[in-house]
């Protein structure tokens, strides 16, 4: 369930709750779904309240907790937890009102409907053939105090008999080799008469999507009949939409569906992204039309959001905001189609339905907003807005603390990945919740852990120059070169570019990935000509490959550049004896386009280079001609920065005079239209790129390769995060260093600063000569972002060590009318426990259910 709208009701009789609060233990067996619904509950009959199904996957069952008190219900006998038994292996759980309303518009409290069903097929429930097999969904029953399947007769002529065939909808007549992928309850809407819609009184819509592409509608109504609010379903409606939906989503006024799909979505050229469906056909949802989100899309929620716009001085808790919410889809990336590397990184997408795909950057830089980045692959995810009830001064807002102190925000997500965490998203902020300051303390963005490192004492050491910057206006000190542990200070970062990790400068260092590699050096007579990196398999037969371990030193990603270097390092034993004086060296002089038959990454032509700089004794005519596998490793001839998140990240030079004046070297974002590269594929299956955009390239190699290099260093400096916090109040030391370290050193304005990466000016202790090979500068960054989360506890500690799977949000405040309680959220965990959890503290302990 995606998102629960605020329920208005007043529940005085929850103050009557049973005297004795002890429950039997849940015994969650593998748990997957999980879903909020209004019922009623055998320990306290006639009572209406918001209760927890949780599909039991391994226990082939449902399990009941009290929303409110996280108190699991017990059974008939009340010394074991309720069982609500379901077909096999449930996984699939929806829940949602039927927005019943008496003539005069008040609302009424009735019972919701709620649904679930296995992820794989079942044996057909009669009159369906014995031994066939389908997809079912399960009603079960809401409106008594008995949980259970939906006993509901249905009469079928079968030999004069009357069948009771329960309450679960057979869909395998209909789709015969589907499962489900998504199952849904949505509103059915209707126009309120002022230009707007709202939710048919009585009525609620059950959609789901298959493997085989269909979506499925059901109507739901309330029976008439049913002095206990019994609910209706119509008869299956099944659409075949010629893609397969993963995931259902609908919108905060009910009007429109949404369906996550790896892929193309029917349209001009087949788009990637998302599905947008009209909600408001009384029959079924019909399709509109595609919403990209540039690539194909696993996950989806929607919800409407107030997005920031900036930092409020006088109410510093609470940001200033749009003038009204916006519709937003949230679409989780195919994984495997993004990346550092690629022209979108992963993560959830932000899509606006006003611009038909992706929203625009509010920091005005990328042509989209930066997708929300979540540490691990998104599972599932819950959004909401705003309780019910809160601060009356700040109404239309809710309290959020992922950990580094209580805000006020408009829109929250909850996310569920493979961390074994539940992450938290303030949607109105654009990015993950962040447990500390990115600004403040020692868990600030920053650079810490430097240290300069030689082989030789007799060569020069690397080091940053530091260039003060006046506090008080008089003249600061002039720059001075800074080593070892001090070398930090010549190193600039910026809030939202910079990452966690570890950089070296290093001089004639190794290219990541170009590290002692098995190659193949070709030779016509003489010295080799060209060289590969990969190796022989032996196969030569039809359908067979022939390389394996290729290195596609034809893609700018690998940084290789014409006069790098290419350390000849090792010797198979055909031609050991032949080059017994080991090593030599050789330099890049061109790139050789992928052939598929000798070097499907491609390969560099090569020379040798000067003796002078050769290793003594070094004979690089020792290879016999044609091919020769050896190890190579490439280096580059001056500097190579390189990180541990980022790899290769530039390649710095010296500043040996008037460091005033002298440009720094940064690792910094450009914009990625204004750089073409036809040589680097987005999809790395695409390969090679095509002949045209080879030839191009060619044409002019030094500018179209330096384009390139920019294209690469660009995106892997790319925007991680927005930082949308800013230097607080000036009420203490402390804080008047946030403006003397980002504003006055770093030269940043907030909120959403644009900068490096990382920057600096290198220097060297001896401008008179060259440092070693190998000698390098190493420093250590950090992003100032932690992701807020919550997660089972173990005892006292926290444990991010079990698998979650779904997760939702509802307003407990809109029950207990109480303006603590708030937004709170549920999620089940595949280590038999579910867990619930407060957005809005950071303090108070999540509560784990086993």
């Amino acid at each position: 369930m995606k998102r629960l709208a605020p329920w208005v009701l007043a529940l005085a009789v929850l103050a009557g709750c049973a005297k004795n609060t002890a429950r039997p233990s849940a015994k969650m067996n593998a748990p997957q779904g999980v879903a909020i619904f209004r019922g009623y509950g055998a320990d306290q009959p006639g009572v209406l309240r918001p209760l927890v199904a949780v599909a039991n996957t391994n226990g082939d069952d449902l399990r009941i907790i009290d929303a409110v008190t996280s108190k699991v219900l017990a059974g008939p006998t009340q010394v074991a937890a309720l069982s609500v038994p379901t077909e096999p292996r449930p996984v699939f759980i929806a829940a949602g009102s039927l927005h019943d309303r008496t003539a005069s518009g008040n609302e009424l409290a009735l019972p919701d409907l709620l649904l679930v069903a296995p992820r794989s097929q079942v044996e057909r429930p009669l009159p369906a053939p014995p031994g066939t097999f389908g997809a079912v969904i399960q009603r079960i029953v809401t409106w008594d105090d008995r949980t259970r399947v939906d006993p509901a007769v249905r009469t079928t002529a079968a030999g004069g008999n009357t069948i009771d065939v329960g309450g679960t909808i057979d869909l395998g007549g209909l789709l015969p080799d589907a499962t489900l992928t998504a199952l849904l309850v949505v509103p059915v809407p209707e126009p309120d008469g002022a230009g707007g819609w709202r939710p048919m009184a009585g009525r609620a819509r059950v959609v789901a999507s298959t493997t085989d592409g269909a979506l499925v509608s059901i109507e739901a109504s309330r029976d008439p009949a049913s002095a206990s609010g019994a609910i209706l379903l119509g008869d299956p409606v099944v659409q075949l939409l010629g893609f397969v939906g993963l995931d259902l989503a609908v919108s905060a006024d009910g009007t429109r569906l949404y369906a996550a799909s790896l892929d193309p979505i029917p349209g001009a050229g087949g788009v990637l992204g998302v599905a947008e469906f009209d909600n408001t056909p009384v029959t079924a949802p019909a399709f509109a039309r595609p919403l990209s989100a540039r690539l194909g899309t696993t996950r989806v929620a929607a919800t409407d959001v107030l997005p920031f716009v900036d930092n409020d001085p006088a109410v510093p808790e609470l940001d200033k905001f749009g003038a009204a919410a916006e519709p937003r889809v949230y679409a989780v990336l195919d994984p495997s189609a993004c990346g550092r590397d690629r022209s979108m990184p992963c993560g959830i997408a932000v899509i606006d339905p006003a611009l038909g795909g992706l929203a625009a950057d509010p920091a005005g830089e990328l042509p989209y907003q930066l997708p929300i980045q979540v540490p691990g692959e998104v599972v599932d995810i819950a959004v909401s807005g705003p309780p019910a009830v809160t601060d009356s001064s700040k109404a239309g807002f809710l309290k959020f603390d992922p950990g580094s102190g209580l805000r006020w925000t408009q829109s929250i997500a909850a996310v569920t990945t493979t961390t074994g965490r539940v992450i938290l998203v303030d949607l109105s902020h654009f990015s993950v919740g962040n447990v500390f300051s990115p600004l403040l303390g020692t868990n600030s963005t920053r650079v810490y852990n430097s240290a300069s490192y030689s082989p030789s004492k007799d060569t020069p050491v690397i080091g940053t120059w530091w260039e003060p910057v006046s506090i008080d206006g008089t003249p600061p000190p002039p720059p001075s070169i800074q080593f070892d542990a001090t070398a930090l200070f010549g190193i600039a970062v910026t809030p939202g570019y910079t990452n966690s990790e570890t950089f070296r400068a290093t001089f004639q260092g190794k290219l990541p990935g170009l590290d002692s590699r098995l190659a193949v050096a070709h030779v016509d007579a003489g010295p080799p000509s060209w060289v590969a990196i990969q190796e022989d398999t032996g196969f030569t037969g039809p359908g067979q490959s022939r390389w394996r371990s290729v290195a596609r030193l034809y893609d700018p990603r690998l940084a290789v550049q014409i006069g790098d270097l290419i350390v000849v390092e090792g010797f198979s034993s055909a031609v050991q004896d032949a080059c017994a004086a080991g090593p030599f060296e050789l330099e890049v002089t061109g790139f050789l386009r992928p052939d598929p038959v000798l070097y499907p990454g491609g390969a560099v032509a090569v020379k040798v280079r000067d003796p002078a700089v050769q290793p003594k004794g070094a004979n690089p005519s020792c290879l016999p001609p044609g091919d020769s596998v050896v190890k190579v490793s490439f280096r580059t001839p001056g500097m190579v920065l390189t990180g541990t998140v980022s790899g290769y990240a530039g390649r710095p030079g010296f500043v040996l005079d008037s460091p005033e004046t002298a440009p720094r070297f940064e690792f910094k974002y450009e914009d990625e239209q204004a750089l073409p590269c036809p040589i680097m594929p987005d999809d790395p299956q695409a390969w090679p790129p095509p002949a045209a955009a080879m030839a191009a390239c060619e044409a002019d190699v030094a500018g179209c390769r330096a384009t390139c290099e920019r294209l690469v260093l660009s995106r892997r400096a790319r925007r991680s995060y927005y930082m949308t916090d800013g230097c607080p109040p000036v009420t203490s030391t402390t804080q008047d260093r946030c403006r003397l370290r980002w504003v006055k050193m770093f030269h940043l304005a907030f909120p959403m600063p644009r900068g490096p990466a990382v920057a600096f000016k290198l220097g060297l202790s001896d401008v008179n000569a060259l440092p070693s090979r190998d000698a390098f500068l190493v420093f250590s960054t950090g992003s100032g972002l932690v992701a807020g989360s919550r997660a089972p506890s173990l005892g006292t500690a926290g444990s991010g060590a079990v698998a979650p799977y779904g997760v939702t949000l509802f307003d407990k405040s809109a029950y207990t009318r109480v303006a603590n309680d708030g937004i709170y959220g549920y999620a089940a965990f595949s280590d038999n426990l579910v867990l619930g959890f407060a957005p809005w503290s950071n303090v108070a302990p999540a509560t784990t259910i086993r």
